[in-house]
């Protein structure tokens, strides 16, 4: 079944407020000038309680070009391989977990006896309110 559509003027000071079943032009809002239509105010597409639907706005669509498709690939930022390599580094520092507790930027500082990372524990959150209760 093929779904109606509904039109209604939807002017502030309009008299009519019947629905329509075609979209037509309101006639007691648009205004005549020797039979011709001077000022006139289209019927706005509703449902079939009255409730204006949102228009869609119509994209114009164009064909892409060669030189389009050029002009896009020249605007791209590129990386050089530096950047590459520092951005994959980079990746790879914030990924790598020593001891699933932390990162580090570099890997002598848990090497060292002096590391504060190692004297660091993770309690689960029972114990941490088991104790100072006690």
């Amino acid at each position: 079944m093929r779904d109606m559509t509904y039109w209604k003027c939807v002017e502030e000071e309009c008299e009519d407020q019947t629905i329509y079943r075609f979209k037509g032009l309101c006639r007691s809002c648009t205004t005549y000038e020797l039979g011709e239509p001077k000022n006139t105010v289209n019927r706005v597409k509703v449902d079939e309680k009255g409730t204006v639907l949102a228009q869609v706005e119509k994209v114009s669509m164009r064909a892409v070009t060669l030189q389009d498709y050029k002009t896009f690939r020249r605007s791209q930022k590129r990386l050089t391989n530096k950047q590459h390599q520092a951005l994959v580094q980079a990746h790879q520092h914030t990924h790598n977990e020593n001891d699933g507790r932390h990162a580090h930027l570099s890997e002598e500082c848990c090497d060292s006896e002096t590391c504060e990372h190692k004297e660091q524990t993770l309690d689960t959150i029972g114990e941490s309110i088991n104790t100072e209760e006690e």
